[in-house]
């Protein structure tokens, strides 16, 4: 495949006085850090729609802060006062600014390649937290609201052969009367769970060229029985036949095709089709056409549900009931915060949990980019998908509860594509919910929006019998399975926690966030004893699902955050607290547990 070669310029003849770039020593290091460079991100970032002609804005840009008035002047044709590196969080050492910034002004410039065709231009962002207000040449392109989505901008009518882009960012993150999904970042309300805010471009941004007719979306809702429906979706008024053309994975061989109008439902099967499942995740390549688009993807053929297994409702995948294992995982970095210092480094996460025999993650009220999901699909581990919670302290009033179910289908529409997401998580220990069962409306949007996935309404508390989960928080043991509650799936939505101190080098160096850690739910006195009392909290819910309705759990967690410490491995990622050994022999045994009870 031919990559558009990068011809990104970044302003570097900048005024004498401005502040060039460089690695603000973030606290603490991971292994990474040295490697991220001013390149960073290279690969393209939407796996599950590749085209030819696309070209990285990630790189240096011009930075400077202002105020809630900049947006009225945007500061066109003249050079910011620093640089800062994209994706990156402002408040990261990664970015070069590290700093708390409620508003800020961000710039590049790129020439488009002269090899592109004719056609329209498009300028694409990962993820901005939290608004976007997108200036192309002086010109007003473009809005995004929310930190978590990805959104496109079609820049075609602004552009000229040199092109400036002001991206202006405004993140409120936690003030005070503020209600909006940010997940654990606090600025103002930090604490032993609640961390570092990101604020900017966090995500990665390109540009791309698309005719004038072009696809703008692509989903597959391929089941394990072989049938697939293709919605695929086309610019506004758009109209014409789309072709589908499903493949064997890194080969031109065709196993099935697919043709039909565009913003339509089209259906076809693969006969004898080779499943996706947790372990064995199949693939399958697929090439769609559209006039003169043409977009590179994928899918795997997986059929999520629940299921009566010798009497107790369990969740299924296939069919079959693998019992989900997780970590509760933060997406946390010590150098990046919200983004990721490299791809390797995301991947490191996963191949950990996988090695040590998690078949599951709960990515906890974040989201990563889709790069992520996509070495998920690839690795065969399911993932259990939180929505990003408005603050936890606060109640929201109506219309931000709106904003956030808008905020969360919006989510689920840009991240249904992913077969290893096999449950939507709605609300989080009743942080950013209204009393009563506000979560009845937001289940049923979804439900509707997506009918392919389970649902976990609520995990925690403030449950109203919502959802497809009945799932219970207990530190440090586990309570799985005790509930009366015969029309849903129990699960131990979080337990464990058990916590170590690391040695000087590997703590978050944080006088405030070190003064928390006494706040660990159990702290163990060496790494002996951590591994013997964690694999006890995990042999006593292996215990409940042998003798309980225990069907899924989920551990805490996978990496220590800031000013926690209860996890698996060393915040830096350098050190595992985990004997990798002897959690796979326990993890085994709750696996061993579950086939008994009818598993896979």
């Amino acid at each position: 495949m031919k990559y558009a070669a990068v011809v990104i310029s970044t302003l570097l003849a900048a005024v004498a006085a401005q502040q060039p770039y460089a690695v603000q020593g973030p606290p603490l290091k991971t292994r990474w850090t040295d490697q991220v460079g001013t390149n960073p991100w290279p690969s393209h970032p939407r796996p599950q729609m590749f085209r030819q002609d696309w070209q990285t804005l990630n790189g240096l840009w011009q930075f400077s802060p202002t105020d809630a008035q900049g947006l009225d002047s945007p500061p066109t044709g003249q050079n910011l006062e620093r640089q800062i590196l994209v994706p990156s969080c402002i408040e990261s050492g990664l970015s070069g600014i590290q700093e708390d910034q409620e508003f800020s002004w961000w710039k590049t410039s790129f020439q488009a390649p002269n090899d592109w065709p004719a056609g329209k231009t498009l300028i694409n962002f990962g993820a901005v937290d939290y608004e976007a207000t997108v200036f192309v040449n002086g010109q007003n392109a473009g809005f995004h609201r929310g930190g978590y989505t990805r959104f496109s901008v079609d820049i075609t009518d602004h552009i000229k052969d040199e092109n400036e882009i002001l991206v202006h960012v405004h993140d409120p993150s936690d003030t005070e009367g503020i209600n909006i999904p940010l997940g654990k970042q606090r600025r103002y309300r930090r604490s032993h769970i609640f961390y570092q805010p990101c604020s900017g471009i966090w995500q990665s941004a390109w540009i791309e060229r698309v005719p004038t007719d072009y696809i703008t979306d692509v989903l597959f809702d391929a089941q394990a029985d072989g049938s697939i429906t293709a919605t695929i979706t086309g610019s506004d008024g758009s109209s014409g036949d789309v072709t589908v053309s499903i493949r064997q994975q890194g080969s031109s061989d065709e196993v099935a095709k697919l043709t039909g109008p565009i913003n339509t439902a089209i259906k076809g099967n693969v006969d004898n089709v080779e499943v996706w499942a947790p372990g064995a995740p199949k693939l399958y390549d697929i090439v769609v056409n559209f006039k003169d688009d043409n977009v590179q993807s994928y899918a795997g053929f997986r059929t999520v549900g629940k299921a009566e297994i010798n009497g107790i409702l369990r969740p299924t995948v296939n069919g079959k009931w693998y019992f989900p294992f997780s970590t509760l995982d933060q997406g946390y970095w010590p150098d990046g915060i919200y983004t990721p210092p490299t791809k390797e480094a995301m991947q490191f996460d996963v191949d950990y949990l996988k090695e040590i025999g998690f078949n599951t993650i709960r990515k906890h009220i974040k989201v990563e980019p889709d790069e992520y999901y996509a070495y998920t699909d690839q690795q065969g581990i399911m993932v259990w998908q939180d929505m990003p919670s408005m603050p936890h302290d606060t109640t929201p009033n109506d219309d931000q509860t709106a904003e956030y179910d808008r905020q969360s289908l919006e989510l689920i529409k840009t991240h249904a594509f992913f077969p290893s997401i096999i449950t939507w998580v709605l609300y989080n220990e009743g942080w950013g919910q209204q009393d009563g069962p506000i979560e009845e409306g937001i289940t049923n949007q979804v439900r509707d929006a997506d009918s392919t996935r389970n649902i976990d309404s609520v995990s925690g508390w403030n449950d109203h019998g919502f959802g497809d989960y009945k799932d219970v928080h207990t530190y440090s043991d586990s309570q799985c399975g005790l509930i009366d509650d015969e029309a849903r799936i129990q699960v131990q939505g979080e337990f464990g926690g058990v916590g170590l101190n690391m040695s000087a080098d590997q703590l978050w160096p944080d006088p405030a966030a070190i003064a928390t850690i006494p706040e660990t739910y159990e702290i163990a006195v060496d790494t002996a004893s951590y591994n013997n009392r964690s694999i006890e909290v995990i042999d006593n819910l292996t215990n409940q699902v042998r003798n309980n309705k225990c069907s899924a759990g989920v551990y805490t967690q996978t990496t220590d955050t800031e000013g926690e410490i209860n996890g698996l491995i060393s915040y830096s990622r350098d050190v595992s607290k985990a004997n990798i050994d002897a959690w796979k022999a326990a993890l085994q045994r709750l696996y061993d547990a579950a086939r008994e009870k009818g598993g896979f």
